[in-house]
C-alpha cells in the first residue's frame, strides 16, 4: 500500500481542521518545547563507544530482502533500514541467511534487529516494534480466466489447493479451510506453482504478490476480486525486548527519513509501478499533518539528545583522529600511500605521509609538479609512466603500473601504482585516485626465488638420482612429476608423462605392487620411508626414499628419490673384505710372532746339537729332520709376515719384463712338462718403482694358483681339443682408467700397469670367488696347500697401491688383472737393508763385553751360550727396564747391545732412543721375528747398526755381529763407533 494510504490507515480520519490552523498549532507547540529543551542541564559522562548492532539480512524475500544478481543484498526494507540507519548515525553488522534462519536467529536473540517483521501475535513475546512503516493487503490470486471461486467460502467447498505464507496459512485456518488444502511456502514458489498450474489460488499481500508476479514475467496469474479487508499486516523493525532506547532511535531515523522525502523515493522505486500517486486534497492534508506530527516528534528528540550527540560527535572525531593515525600506521607497515589529484583550474594534489616517505619528499615541499614526479623514474620508465597519467587524466580511465624509480643516487625502489577517476554524485569526473606501494623487497625476494627455482630446476634435471613426485587419484597412484635421471635409473625409454599411472610404465606385476605398497603405506602412515632393494633382473641395488607430502585439495601425495647404490655396496663389500682381512693378519703378525720366539730356541740348540763332536751318527739324521722342520716353519711364519704387513717396502726399480721372464723360467722348471705357460708380446713398459721382493711373490703366486688349478683339471678326464695353458701379459693403461685406492699422502698414478693371469683351469663358482682371499681358505685336499697364497697377494697389491679383479667361469678358467701404479721416480730411493748389515773387512778377532736383553729365557740363555762360545762376555737382561739400568749406570762397560724389539718396561725402540741420548754411540742390534716398515725408518735415524730376523742359527747370529764390526779390537774411546 502506498505510504500516503498506509499513514492514513494508521492515523485514522483527522476532524476537519483548516490546515492553517493545525500548522499554527504544531509549529507553536514545537518552539515552546524546543525553547525548554535548550535550557543548559549538567554535563553527562560519555557514554563509551558502542559496538555495531546485529541486524538480520534475509537472501530469499523478494521484494524486502533478497541477494541480486551481483550477490549484493537488496530490497525495500533493505534500503528503508540502511536510510534510517544514516539518518540516525546507527553502526550495523548484517547478518544474511535465508528468511527462516534469520526469524529464528531473531527468536533466539542472536541478532538484536529485525528490519522488516510482521505485527503477529505470536511474535509480540519475543519482539518490541516500531512505528508500521509499510501496512499490506491481502488478496487472492487465480490463473488467468480461472471463475471457480467467486467466493472465500468456494475455497473450501471445491477443496481448492491454496499456496500460501505463514500469515496467509494463519488467515485461511480462522475462516474455516482444511489444513491439508494449504501448501506453505515463500512468494515466488507459490506463484510459479500457481502460474505452472499446480495450484488453484494463491493467498499472499497484494502487492507484494505483484512485485513477483513482475519481476519473473508470471503471465497466467489474475487477482481474485474477493474481498480481504480483514486480511491486514503490519510490518515495520523489531527489536529484542528491553531496547527501548533503540527503538527509540530507530522511530526517529523513520521520522526523518519522511521528512526528507527519502522514504517516499525508496517507496516509488520499488512500488511505485504498482499503485499510481493520484490523492485527493483531505489525503493531502492529512499526510502534511502526519509528516508534521513527525517532524515535531523528530525535533523533539533531537532536542532531547542534543547534548549526547555533541558529545557523540566529539568522541567520534576522536574515533576518526584514531583511525587516520592507525590507516596511517598501516600504510607504514604496508608500505604503501595513497595520493589524490583534483582536476580544473588549481589541479590540486594531496599526498599521504607514507607516499612522502616512498618517495623520499620532504613533506614541507608539497607534492611534486608533473614534470618533478615524472623525473623520479629511472630513465627506461619515464616516457611510459607520463603516457599512463596523462592518458588517464584526459580518458578518465584506471591504471595499472609497475615502475622504478631513483629518488636518490644509488638507491633504486620498485613501486606499483594504481589509479582510478575520482566522480562526484552526478558521475562526472573530478580528478584521481590512486595508490603507490613500495614493492622493492618483494621484488627482491621475487628474484632470489626465481633464482632458487632455477637452480632447483637445474639440480632437478641433472641429478643423477631419479627424483618425482607421486599422487594418489582415482585409486591409481599417477607420476606428477619425475625427473630425466629416473629414465636412466628405472630403465625407461623416455620421461613419463604426468599423469602417467603405474600401470601405463609397463612395469612388472612384481614391481607394480612394490612401488603401490610403498606409496601407499608412505601417505598412509604419514612417515618417511628408507629402503633398500636389489633388482636381480639388472644386477643394481637401489637406495629409495619415500617422503609424504602435504596433502592437496584433491588427493595425497609423495615424493621418492632413488639412489642407484651398486657401486657403492661393491666398494663397501670390498673396504668391508679389505678390514676383515687387515684384522685376521694383524692376528696373523702376532701369533708368526710368537711362533719365531718359539721356533728360536729349537733352530739353534738343534744347531749347536747338530754340531756337537760326540752326537751319535744316528742321532745326526734324526736332528736334521728337526732343523728341516724348524726352517720349514720358520719358512711359513715368514709368509704369515708377509701377509701380516711386517716386512719391508722400500721401493726399487723395477722392469716388469724381466721381473715376468724370471718368475715364469722358475716355475716351467717345477710344473707338469703338459701345461704350458705362454708369455703374450708386451708393450713398451715404463719401470715400476715398487718393492721387488713383493712384485716377485704376486706374479709368483699367481703362477703357481694356475699351475695348480691345471694340474686338477689334468686329473680328471678332459675334452680332446683342450690343452692345459697358462698366459701372461702386461698392457699400459691412462691414469683415468683404474679407480683402486691410493695412499692418503700421495696423488694419483701417471699411468697403470695391468699384470694379467689367465688360466683355462678349473674356474671357481661365485660362492668360492668370494671367499679366495681370504686367509686360510683353500679349496685343496688337506696338506696341499696352506690358504695363504692369494690372500698374500691381496695384501701386497693393496700395500704397493693398486687393484686385483678376478673374472672366473666353472669349468672353463680364472684370469686374474693386477693394476700397479706407475709413479714418477723418486728423488731418491733408500738403500736396501742389505746396505746396513754390509760387513766391514775382516779384522783380528777380539772378545766383546756384551749385553743381551731378551725377555724369552729360552731364546736369551742359547744366546748367551752362543757367544760365550764364541769368546765374548755376556749380561742378561730381562726385559728394557733392566737393560737400561744396566746400561745407563756404565755405557763404557758394553761394547754392543743386542736388543728384542717387543719387550716389557721398555721396548727395543724405547731402549735404543735413551741410549742415543746419554749418548752411547757404540753398535745397537736388534732382533725380532716382526719389524715394520715404520720401525726400519726408526731405526735408520737411531743408527742400528743390524737387524736379526728371528728365527735364527748360530752362524746367523755371529755373522751379524760380525756385520756390526764388534768383533775386532775396540776403539780407543770407550764410546765411540
Amino acid at each position: 500500500m502506498h505510504p500516503l494510504k498506509r499513514l492514513r490507515f494508521e492515523l485514522g480520519p483527522f476532524p476537519p481542521l483548516p490546515l492553517p490552523r493545525i500548522c499554527r498549532r504544531i509549529f507553536g507547540f514545537t518552539f515552546l518545547f524546543a525553547v525548554f529543551l535548550s535550557t543548559p542541564r549538567a554535563a553527562e559522562p560519555v557514554p563509551p563507544a558502542a559496538p555495531p548492532i546485529l541486524v538480520g539480512g534475509s537472501t530469499d524475500n523478494y521484494p524486502y530482502s533478497f541477494l541480486d544478481e551481483r550477490g549484493q543484498l537488496a530490497g525495500f526494507s533493505v534500503d528503508v533500514f540502511a536510510a534510517t540507519a544514516r539518518a540516525i548515525g546507527l553502526k550495523v553488522q548484517r547478518v544474511l541467511a535465508p528468511s527462516a534462519r534469520i526469524n529464528q536467529l531473531f527468536q533466539d536473540g542472536k541478532i538484536t534487529v529485525h528490519p522488516y517483521f510482521s505485527q503477529r501475535t505470536e511474535h509480540l513475546g519475543y519482539a518490541d516494534f516500531s512505528v508500521p512503516y509499510l501496512t499490506l493487503q491481502g488478496a487472492l490470486f487465480v490463473r488467468s480466466g480461472d471463475q471457480r471461486f467467486p467466493s472465500f467460502e468456494d475455497l473450501r467447498l471445491k477443496h481448492a489447493r491454496v499456496v500460501t505464507g505463514p500469515a496467509g496459512r494463519d488467515y485461511a485456518l480462522a475462516h474455516g479451510l482444511d489444513a491439508a488444502q494449504l501448501i506453505v511456502t515463500v512468494s515466488e514458489d507459490a506463484l510459479r506453482q500457481l502460474d505452472e498450474g499446480r495450484a488453484d489460488v494463491a493467498l499472499f499481500a497484494r502487492l507484494s504478490a505483484s512485485a513477483v508476479i513482475y519481476r519473473f514475467g508470471l503471465r497466467h496469474i489474475e487477482t481474485q476480486s474477493i474481498s480481504l479487508d480483514d486480511y491486514v499486516l503490519r510490518n515495520g523493525f523489531a527489536v529484542n525486548p528491553g531496547q527501548a532506547p533503540l527503538l527509540a532511535r530507530l522511530n526517529e531515523g523513520l521520522a526523518i527519513i519522511y521528512r526528507n522525502g527519502e522514504f517516499e523515493a525508496i517507496y516509488q522505486k520499488w512500488f511505485g509501478r504498482f499503485e499510481p500517486a493520484r490523492f485527493s486534497r483531505e489525503e493531502i492534508i492529512r499526510y502534511v499533518a502526519a509528516a508534521l506530527a513527525l517532524a515535531l516528534a523528530g525535533t523533539a528528540w533531537a532536542l532531547l539528545h542534543q547534548r549526547q550527540l555533541r558529545r557523540r560527535i566529539a568522541r567520534q572525531a576522536e574515533e576518526l583522529a584514531e583511525h587516520q593515525t592507525i590507516l596511517a600506521e598501516a600504510q607504514r607497515f604496508a608500505l604503501i600511500g595513497h595520493w589524490q589529484r583534483r582536476l580544473g583550474r588549481d589541479e590540486a594534489t594531496l599526498w599521504s605521509d607514507e607516499t612522502y616517505r616512498i618517495y623520499e619528499r620532504d613533506p614541507s615541499l608539497g607534492p611534486p609538479r608533473f614534470d618533478e614526479l615524472i623525473a623520479y623514474g629511472i630513465p627506461e620508465d619515464r616516457a611510459r609512466w607520463a603516457d599512463t597519467l596523462q592518458e588517464a587524466t584526459l580518458h578518465h580511465t584506471s591504471f595499472d603500473l609497475e615502475i622504478c624509480i631513483e629518488p636518490r643516487t644509488g638507491l633504486r625502489k620498485n613501486l606499483h601504482l594504481r589509479g582510478r577517476p575520482a566522480r562526484d554524485a552526478a558521475g562526472r569526473p573530478v580528478g584521481l585516485f590512486g595508490t603507490v606501494q613500495d614493492i622493492t623487497s618483494w621484488r627482491q625476494a621475487q628474484h632470489a626465488l626465481l633464482q632458487s627455482e632455477q637452480l632447483l630446476r637445474a639440480l632437478y634435471d641433472t641429478l643423477p638420482h631419479a627424483l618425482g613426485v607421486a599422487e594418489l587419484t582415482d585409486r591409481e597412484w599417477r607420476l606428477v612429476s619425475i625427473n630425466p635421471g629416473a629414465a636412466q635409473i628405472l630403465g625407461f625409454a623416455s620421461n613419463p608423462l604426468p599423469g602417467t599411472t603405474l600401470a601405463d610404465l609397463k612395469l612388472t606385476p612384481e614391481r607394480q605392487i612394490f612401488w603401490n605398497d610403498l606409496f601407499t603405506r608412505c601417505v598412509t602412515t604419514g612417515t618417511t620411508l628408507f629402503i633398500e632393494r636389489t633388482e636381480p633382473q639388472r644386477q643394481c641395488d637401489y637406495a629409495i626414499t619415500v617422503v609424504p607430502l602435504a596433502p592437496t585439495a584433491r588427493s595425497p601425495r609423495c615424493c621418492f628419490f632413488i639412489e642407484d647404490i651398486t657401486a657403492r655396496k661393491r666398494r663397501d663389500s670390498e673396504i668391508s673384505r679389505g678390514r676383515r682381512l687387515r684384522a685376521i693378519g694383524k692376528l696373523v703378525g702376532g701369533i708368526a710372532h710368537e711362533f719365531n720366539n718359539l721356533l728360536t730356541p729349537i733352530l739353534l740348540k738343534s744347531d749347536q746339537l747338530e754340531r756337537h763332536p760326540d752326537l751319535p751318527p744316528a742321532f745326526r739324521g734324526e736332528l736334521n729332520v728337526i732343523t728341516a722342520t724348524t726352517r720349514r716353519a720358520a719358512e711359513l711364519t715368514r709368509r704369515l709376515l708377509t701377509f701380516g704387513r711386517i716386512h719391508d717396502h722400500s721401493a726399487e726399480a723395477v722392469d716388469l719384463p724381466a721381473l715376468i721372464t724370471s718368475n715364469l723360467d722358475l716355475v716351467r722348471q717345477t710344473s707338469d712338462r703338459r701345461i704350458v705357460i705362454a708369455l703374450l708380446p708386451l708393450p713398451p713398459l715404463p719401470i715400476l718403482h715398487l718393492n721387488s721382493g713383493d712384485s716377485h711373490q704376486i706374479l709368483l703366486n699367481l703362477l703357481i694358483n694356475a699351475r695348480d688349478t691345471l694340474v686338477e683339471k689334468l686329473a680328471r678326464p678332459a675334452p680332446a681339443d683342450w690343452h692345459a695353458l697358462v698366459e701372461v701379459g702386461a698392457a699400459l693403461l691412462p691414469a683415468s682408467a683404474a679407480t683402486a685406492q691410493q695412499p692418503a699422502a700421495t696423488g694419483g698414478p701417471d699411468h697403470w700397469v695391468r699384470l694379467t693371469v689367465r688360466d683355462n683351469g678349473m674356474g671357481m663358482p661365485p660362492a668360492v670367488l668370494e671367499r679366495i682371499f681370504e686367509p686360510f681358505y683353500t679349496t685343496k685336499p688337506v696338506g696341499a696347500g696352506t690358504g695363504l697364497g692369494l690372500a698374500t697377494v691381496w695384501h701386497l697389491v693393496s700395500d704397493l697401491g693398486g687393484r686385483i679383479e678376478v673374472e672366473s667361469t666353472v669349468g672353463a678358467g680364472t684370469t686374474f688383472h693386477v693394476d700397479l701404479p706407475v709413479w714418477a721416480p723418486p728423488a731418491s730411493i733408500p738403500p736396501p737393508p742389505a746396505a746396513i748389515l754390509a760387513a766391514p773387512a775382516p779384522r783380528p778377532f777380539a772378545p766383546r763385553h756384551l749385553l743381551v736383553a731378551e725377555d724369552e729365557p729360552m731364546i736369551s740363555k742359547i744366546v748367551m751360550t752362543v757367544l760365550n762360545r764364541a769368546g765374548h762376555t755376556v749380561e742378561l737382561a730381562a726385559d728394557g727396564l733392566t737393560a737400561w739400568h744396566l746400561l745407563a749406570a756404565a755405557p763404557e762397560k758394553f761394547d754392543a747391545v743386542l736388543m728384542d724389539l717387543n719387550m716389557p718396561g721398555y721396548s727395543g725402540l724405547e731402549l735404543a732412543r735413551r741410549a742415543r741420548a746419554l749418548p752411547y754411540a757404540r753398535p745397537l742390534l736388534v732382533m725380532s721375528g716382526r719389524v715394520s716398515d715404520e720401525d726400519r725408518l726408526e731405526f735408520t735415524g737411531l743408527k742400528i747398526s743390524a737387524i736379526l730376523q728371528k728365527p735364527f742359527t748360530p752362524e746367523e747370529l755371529l755373522s751379524t755381529f760380525v756385520a756390526a764390526g764388534i768383533t775386532h779390537a775396540p776403539p780407543a774411546g770407550p764410546n765411540q763407533l
